[in-house]
């Protein structure tokens, strides 16, 4: 059934939109935050996942049986010909099923985009930026995909008011076509009661393990640090590129026992109330969900202040420590203070709840609701 038929049961049809991303089993925090977008939406609206290649491929997250999922090639290929193999396909599918708003999300998904959307004037394309334009401002490739989201897409989504304040600076976009929209932290995350462990002697890690998420940084910290902590370990989620490199880096530098990699878990949400802190060893972030599931659980928490995201999540020396870019030493002697003293972990853990309502999913919602409403007005 297509989607204007189902819609109109009842007599009244709902705006349609459709969320444009990658593969269906993208297990990173992106993947995550889109299909919690989904799922919510898809109590007011008809909802479509849409994804750019991985036919055959189990979704990794959990959506809504009412979000209907359309997978436009098996295989991955690069963006020269992704884009002109999407053209057709893409712009058929959204014309025959009517679809009202496409949210991009990502970089690559909103280059695969761009060429539908400076052409097909019936649908609303908004590009949901998870990344930073200031950090990426040096790759020509990226700056020509923003000065070409400016022009087409008819909204942009940064996850950080620093990231839109580069789009007015450095593109002179129009103020009202940038808006920023945190991710959310899960209701029931939010709503259970926080009980924080003091007992606990465990320090949490949770990414893909590339050199983004600074799998380097990780180690060269856990070195100058562990050793004088034998009764502490450092839990590393995650998999990823560098694995192989990782196990045998913890090998080397003698960290067996205190440095483990517990692989990858699709509901780390299950693990933080045994731990004492969460850190982050990023280059570069968006805005990191495991710092915000952190916080939910009333979790001290360490980051790089690397250019975005973790300013916006993080009251330094409050409800946890930002460090200056990349400074191991300074990481692992704040870290340390954590470890070295309950007192401080538990006012941090206090602290941590007082900002929570910024990132509840109805507020959040609520502005996802009011830009779909301002673009197809």
């Amino acid at each position: 059934m297509k989607r204007r038929d189902a819609a109109q049961r009842g007599g009244q049809q709902k705006p349609a939109i459709a969320l444009f991303c990658s593969h269906p089993a993208n297990r990173g925090g992106t993947g995550s935050a889109a299909a919690a977008l989904a799922n919510r939406l898809v109590q007011d609206y008809n909802v479509y996942m849409l994804a750019s290649h991985g036919l055959g491929e189990q979704q990794f997250f959990s959506l809504d049986p009412r979000v209907i999922v359309k997978v436009f090639s098996a295989h991955p290929a690069r963006l020269r010909t992704m884009i002109p193999q999407l053209y057709g396909p893409v712009k058929r599918y959204l014309r025959e099923q009517g679809i009202d708003v496409v949210l991009a999300v990502g970089n690559t998904q909103a280059y695969n985009l761009l060429p539908v959307a400076a052409t097909l004037r019936s649908t609303r394309f908004v590009y949901c930026d998870h990344g930073s334009l200031e950090v990426q401002w040096d790759q020509s490739e990226n700056r020509l995909l923003n000065r070409l989201s400016v022009r087409f897409f008819d909204a942009i989504v940064t996850l950080t008011q620093r990231n839109r304040q580069n789009y007015l600076d450095r593109l002179h976009a129009n103020p009202a076509k940038v808006q920023v929209i945190h991710n959310w932290i899960d209701t029931e995350l939010i709503a259970r009661p926080v009980v924080y462990d003091l007992q606990a002697k465990r320090l949490l890690w949770a990414g893909r393990l590339d050199s983004e998420k600074g799998v380097d940084l990780l180690l060269d910290i856990a070195e100058e640090l562990l050793p004088a902590f034998p009764a502490w370990e450092w839990h590393v989620f995650g998999a990823g590129e560098l694995e192989d490199m990782f196990r045998e880096q913890v090998r080397l530098r003698g960290l067996e026992g205190q440095l483990i990699l517990k692989g990858y878990t699709q509901n780390l949400a299950e693990h933080y109330a045994r731990y004492a802190v969460v850190t982050l060893t990023s280059y570069r972030e968006g805005l990191p969900l495991v710092l915000l599931e952190g916080k939910a659980f009333g979790l001290p928490l360490i980051s790089f202040d690397v250019v975005t995201g973790p300013r916006e999540i993080i009251r330094d020396g409050t409800d946890g420590f930002l460090i200056d870019c990349y400074d191991v030493v300074a990481y692992a002697r704040r870290l340390a203070q954590l470890m070295d003293s309950a007192e401080l972990r538990a006012r941090m853990s206090a602290a941590s709840q007082e900002t929570l309502g910024l990132f509840e999913q109805e507020t959040i919602y609520g502005q996802w609701k009011s830009l779909i409403e301002q673009i197809t007005a």
